[in-house]
């Protein structure tokens, strides 16, 4: 069975969407989320899921935008 981000990535991938997957790796300290936390986002700016519950959120969708040549 497919995680629900995948589902998401496939389901813009199939509208001809591009995507950028973040997965956070580590934590150090206390923090909201856990290793495996994923956050997709794509060409047109959606995003789904987390990777640190906000605080670096905002930098991690312009360098996806970055990536997907919309910068």
């Amino acid at each position: 069975m497919l995680q629900p981000s995948y589902r998401v990535a496939l389901g813009w991938l199939g509208e001809g969407r591009r995507v950028v997957a973040a997965t956070l790796v580590e934590t150090v300290g206390s923090a909201p989320l856990v290793a495996g936390a994923e956050m997709l986002v794509d060409d047109i700016g959606r995003i789904e899921g987390s990777v640190t519950g906000g605080c670096v959120e905002g930098a991690l969708v312009e360098e996806a935008q970055c990536v997907l040549g919309g910068a």
